[in-house]
């Protein structure tokens, strides 16, 4: 699993936004999935990916679907 997970840090680098609004998709049920072991966030990448896929739009007058 560790393999194919990657820290919050990481996803902000990948998507070039600050960290903290990643932790604040999270708080908030907005962002990927993830796990919590041991007090550590992972993000398995497989989830990240999908997650972009599910945002993916062909023009601006789409809006992406919300994860309730």
């Amino acid at each position: 699993m560790e393999d194919n997970c990657i820290t919050s840090q990481e996803l902000s680098q990948r998507w070039k936004m600050p960290e903290a609004t990643v932790r604040h998709w999270r708080w908030s049920g907005r962002g990927p999935d993830f796990y919590k072991l041991n007090g550590v966030i992972k993000y398995p990448l497989d989830g990240v990916e999908s997650f972009e896929k599910e945002r993916l739009m062909k023009s601006t007058s789409q809006y992406p679907t919300r994860k309730k």
